[in-house]
């Protein structure tokens, strides 16, 4: 019997504890996730919705049982999120995403990138910026991953100024910036034509000892070459050698691009 059968026929019949079986829906929506799924995985959340398993998800209480199905519940609607991200139907993650706060259960910095992520992938930048709006307003500690994923819907819509901010905005809520930060940041400087944003990201970077890699020099490379900025493209492929940063294709034909 598959995951999907032998879950569908637990709820059915009644059988298993509650908690186990929130716990095994759980571990079927993950897998629906990964599979990009999105539409079984809606169909399971809804499922526990309607269950026994509602009742103790939303039953909030010290003896620490109730929070770890609250927990669990807050996971399965984390992992459909994202299930809906990566089967392209943002609407159904911000639908989700609301829908959360009325079941009264606490958004968590997954929640919130999860969010982002599927209006990323849908280049719904503007909503990706008012969900960010909203994890910085609350009292969820943040990570670089939500800033991350709104730095590259930005970068997408060829909204460098604002992915700018956003580096700058993830020092002020004590958010490690990290090489995808970064990299994130010069890509949508290298769409809009920012060589000299795109530097001034580099140097940043390097400032904060942040390490960059082959996307990263490859993007720097690329928006010198669109300012016909070639010494500094060259300097950059020199600097990689130097590091031992591995240049592919795209670096050296951004480079001879720069060249030309």
């Amino acid at each position: 019997m598959t995951d999907w059968s032998r879950l569908e026929h637990s709820q059915c019949d009644g059988t298993g504890h509650r908690g186990a079986r929130c716990k095994f829906c759980k571990k079927v929506i993950s897998a629906c996730k990964e599979r990009g799924e999105w539409e079984r995985a809606l169909h399971l959340l809804s499922v526990m919705a309607t269950s026994e398993v509602e009742h103790m998800a939303n039953t909030f209480s010290t003896e620490g049982g109730e929070w770890e199905q609250a927990e669990l519940f807050r996971d399965a609607f984390n992992a459909v999120i994202s299930a809906c991200g990566k089967g392209g139907v943002w609407e159904d993650a911000v639908h989700l995403f609301n829908e959360l706060s009325r079941e009264e259960l606490k958004s968590d910095v997954n929640t919130f990138a999860s969010a982002i992520s599927a209006c990323q992938q849908g280049l719904e930048w503007e909503q990706v910026l008012e969900i960010l709006s909203l994890m910085t307003q609350s009292q969820v500690e943040a990570t670089a991953m939500p800033f991350n994923e709104a730095t590259k819907a930005c970068g997408k819509c060829c909204e460098c100024h604002i992915a700018l901010k956003l580096v700058h905005a993830m020092a002020q809520a004590r958010a490690e910036r990290n090489t995808t930060t970064f990299v994130a940041a010069i890509s949508a400087c290298e769409k809009c034509d920012q060589w000299e944003w795109a530097l001034q990201l580099f140097s940043l970077m390097r400032h904060h000892a942040v390490q960059s890699d082959t996307i990263g020099f490859s993007a720097v490379i690329s928006a010198c070459g669109r300012g016909y900025k070639w010494e500094q493209a060259l300097q950059l492929l020199k600097m990689m050698e130097q590091r031992s940063v591995e240049r592919n294709t795209v670096t050296f034909s951004a480079a001879i691009s720069a060249c030309e």
